[in-house]
């Protein structure tokens, strides 16, 4: 066989989203699954090139969860992990190690969008009619993060605690099974941090600007 393919298999989906406005691929609204149990979930993790603690303790996990779920993939890219959970075709993701730059392409995409829409309205009528997307582009987050949260779904540490770009690991679900999944995979991350593995943020420059 030299080549074979279909309909969808050069299929390109283009994600956006603005808060208070829903999250849209290629055009159309979407939204996470209503999947509520992990058992009937499909899952998604990645795994870093430092073969630590944290590693061995995701392959811990990695093999809790195929057993259990409907199956666990590794795909490669944090933020298309994400917009797949947005999407609906996958249930939750999560990762260890995870560094800024793998979140970077989404911080300049949602400054990207804030500077387009800022110059289309202007800023006193964009902060009037949009309180509360001015209120959210605040990029510690990144426009995947936005995406799954306009979708209905939940994004955090591996522990629970709030997420931004500069965090070490990341939990995002259909805010269904969240809870759920942190049961698991919370107390390993304590159990992590009681071992003294670094969970604090990457390194973020002085006078380095997080929001507009």
């Amino acid at each position: 066989v030299e080549f074979a393919g279909g309909p969808m298999c050069w299929s390109t989906r283009t994600f956006s989203a603005l808060a208070g406005c829903g999250a849209y691929c290629n055009g159309q609204k979407i939204h996470v699954s209503e999947t509520n149990k992990v058992e009937q979930s499909l899952l998604v993790t990645g795994f870093g090139y430092e073969h630590d603690d944290a590693w061995s303790t995701n392959i811990e996990l990695f093999k809790h969860y195929t057993d259990i779920s409907r199956g666990v993939r590794r795909l490669g890219a944090a933020s298309v992990d994400m917009c797949h959970v947005a999407l609906g075709i996958v249930e939750a993701y999560w990762e260890y190690r995870l560094k800024p730059w793998d979140m970077a392409a989404g911080v300049l995409v949602k400054a990207i969008i804030l500077i387009i829409a800022l110059k289309k309205y202007g800023h006193q009528e964009f902060q009037f009619k949009n309180r509360k997307s001015i209120a959210k582009c605040d990029v510690h987050t990144t426009i995947h993060v936005q995406i799954v949260e306009e979708a209905g779904g939940a994004v955090s540490q591996m522990d629970g605690g709030g997420f931004c770009v500069f965090d070490r690991s990341v939990l995002v679900s259909n805010g269904v099974v969240h809870p759920k999944l942190l049961e698991r995979i919370g107390s390993a991350t304590e159990e992590l941090k009681a071992k003294g593995i670094d969970f604090s943020l990457w390194f973020k420059p002085d006078n380095y600007t997080t929001d507009f």
